[in-house]
């Protein structure tokens, strides 16, 4: 994974999905803002790191096959294996 800060935006690109993602300077500022105010971090990167994961389809393929059993996506409690 790549990364870079050009103009005061990210961009951060994966060479081995071929994904990329620009935060505008002001996204930016709002994330950092964000953080900076939350009270619980370990909880709130546990939540992100689920919503993200949950969210991808390769993901949700390969927890089915290792699980062998459906992962339920959504906002709602997740059970894997």
């Amino acid at each position: 994974m790549n990364w870079s800060t050009e103009d005061r935006s990210v961009h951060i690109h994966s060479d081995e999905s071929g994904r990329s993602l620009t935060l505008t300077p002001a996204e930016k500022k709002l994330i950092e803002q964000s953080w900076l105010h939350a009270e619980n971090k370990e909880e709130l990167v546990g939540e992100v790191l689920k919503r993200l994961l949950m969210s991808n389809e390769a993901i949700l393929r390969l927890l089915f096959e290792r699980c062998g059993r459906p992962v339920v996506a959504g906002w709602g409690p997740v059970v894997v294996c």
